[in-house]
């Protein structure tokens, strides 16, 4: 990554200072994963000195995540990337699309790792086109990798190999022999799934000639050594796999750890050293368990199956397998979905290049078919944007709808539980709605509704969710609060600024105010249901206790008037 930035306002010894360490950090990704992360650290906290240039300080929080990501950390990892992708709309044109490609293309890499796949194809298609908007093939082409990866999730080995030739066409072309060797190494890995092992071996092989950094060496030996124990090459196997291990200790990332051990665990199966295979197998499961690895839980329980069965421990050799076919059945029907999702996205963007060579055949000029094409695409993504908001909102106040608040609230609790990340709920309710309407009339009722929206959104940050339940309901989802009390502050606030509204501007004389309910998963055990239900109590104890008032999980404060 280029780190070629302006002064404005810092000094320049810190901000030379700042640059050398972002670079330093840059140089490590490849490297070993805690000299990655202490060099990003480093620079993130320089990157906190007042009169630092935002596009340098969410450089350097982006560089942060991603080490976050490489060390196994994935909720650290995505909390500084969400936070770079919110603050990075802010920043200048020229800055904001860099920015933002390499924040998203990074949040589809940890979400393809922690197995959330459509996540993950969401992000990308951002970065995408961010990447297209200011005319970065490098970037466009480490998105087909990243697809690639995605595809082999789904099965869908064909197409991850057609991204995967394209990138090292371009690879080649450009002469970049360190991703070169990256992408043969990735072709070695599905090769083999493919069951195309001598394809496999020379990929890997060929791989193992270019490469120098310490990641991508480990993992095309990794890979090679998966291809050699296939095609029955057991001592060559051993051998690669033993090599690779010493660079993967030296690395430190806990998730190719995991995938050593059992890669050298299969070779010393196929050998027949039983005990030495179970050994590494508890240890990968144990690890894999721990981390949420559930692709190497499922492997690894295959393999301890088959072992404890040649080792005539049947009962051990059953529970395993149980454990597998379990863990295997929940991931197919999670496979499926995503299928399904894929397919809807690839026949879409079938259709756009169908439209494109239509229109390249009618003009006969590559520029305006290419011009069409974008123009039809363009057109796909609007109508495609608005069909999903529209579906989305509440027509009356344009906040989400209790439909997208449901689905959003429950992926929430199910991150959470993957990551530990927390997300806390405010239950809002207009005080004496009813009395306005009696009053007033329903369309002055309607004017309140849409104010009161108006009034949270502003008061919320952008990666909020604020959503209309029902009525005089509504709801704030909170991704970014951290303890109790700063969950009280915010809707302290809310309730503050709903009173302090100037209604006058809508009839004279009006006078509201709103009750607030507070909780967070951490109190209703990351369950989505309890945690509607704790805050639903706590907004109607508010409102028993007399109205315009915030009841949350600290000890009850002296009711406001």
């Amino acid at each position: 990554m280029q780190s070629q930035h302006t002064v404005e306002g810092t000094g320049q010894g810190t901000h030379d200072a700042l640059v050398a360490q972002l670079d330093a950090a840059c140089s490590l990704e490849y490297q070993e994963a805690a000299a990655y992360l202490d060099a990003a650290r480093k620079a993130a906290a320089l990157a906190e000195t007042p009169g630092t240039p935002a596009g340098l300080r969410l450089r350097s929080l982006s560089e942060l995540g991603n080490a976050w990501r490489a060390s196994g950390d994935f909720a650290r990892a995505i909390e500084a990337l969400d936070t770079v992708i919110v603050d990075a709309e802010q920043l200048p044109d020229s800055e904001r699309d860099a920015v933002l490609a390499l924040a998203h293309l990074r949040m589809a890499i940890v979400y393809d790792v922690i197995g959330s796949s459509m996540s993950g194809l969401e992000h990308l298609e951002t970065a995408r086109r961010h990447y297209q908007a200011i005319a970065d093939q490098a970037g466009l082409i480490r998105c087909q990798m990243v697809r690639a990866a995605l595809y082999v999730r789904i099965d869908d080995f064909e197409h991850a190999v057609d991204c995967y030739l394209e990138s090292l066409e371009y690879y080649r072309s450009e002469q970049r022999t360190e991703d070169v060797a990256s992408t043969l190494s990735n072709l070695c890995y599905v090769y083999r799934l493919m069951d195309r092992l001598d394809d496999a071996i020379a990929a890997g092989e060929e791989a193992l000639t270019l490469c120098s950094s310490l990641l991508i060496r480990a993992s095309s030996l990794a890979n090679l050594a998966f291809a050699l124990a296939a095609a029955g090459r057991l001592d060559e196997a051993e051998a690669r796999t033993r090599e690779s291990g010493k660079l993967l200790k030296e690395l430190g990332d806990p998730n190719y750890l995991t995938v050593y051990r059992r890669a050298f665990a299969w070779v010393k199966f196929r050998q027949g050293r039983l005990t030495e295979a179970r050994e590494l197998l508890e240890l990968a499961l144990a690890e894999a368990t721990e981390k949420g690895y559930r692709r190497e839980c499922i492997e690894s329980h295959a393999l301890l199956s088959q072992v404890f069965r040649e080792l005539g421990d049947y009962r051990q050799a059953l529970e395993h397998f149980e454990q597998h076919h379990l863990l295997l059945l929940e991931a197919d029907r999670e496979k499926t979905a995503r299928q399904l999702e894929m397919h809807k996205f690839r026949l879409e963007l079938e259709q756009a290049q169908e439209r494109a060579k239509y229109e390249r055949d009618r003009r006969q000029k590559l520029a305006e078919s290419l011009a069409e094409l974008n123009r039809v695409h363009e057109q796909l993504s609007r109508r495609a944007v608005e069909l999903e908001w529209h579906s989305h909102r509440d027509a009356l106040t344009e906040l989400a709808n209790r439909r997208y608040f449901d689905e959003r609230l429950s992926r929430e609790a199910d991150l959470s539980v993957e990551t530990g990340a927390n997300v806390s709920l405010l239950m809002i309710d207009i005080d004496d709605f009813k009395g306005v309407n009696d009053a007033f009339g329903h369309l002055v009722g309607d004017e309140v509704l849409r104010a009161a929206a108006q009034v949270l959104q502003a008061g919320t940050r952008r990666s909020d969710l604020t959503a209309r339940l029902g009525g005089e309901e509504f709801a704030v989802l909170l991704t970014s609060v951290h303890d109790q009390q700063e969950l009280h502050q915010v809707a302290d606030k809310l309730r503050a600024n709903f009173e302090a509204f100037n209604w006058d501007s809508i009839r004279d004389g009006l006078r509201l105010t709103v009750s607030i309910g507070a909780a967070s998963l951490h109190e209703a055990d990351h369950d989505a249901v309890q945690l509607l239900d704790l805050a639903d109590r706590r907004l109607y104890a508010a409102k028993r206790a007399g109205r315009n008032q915030v009841v949350s999980g600290l000890p009850r404060r002296r009711q406001r008037r």
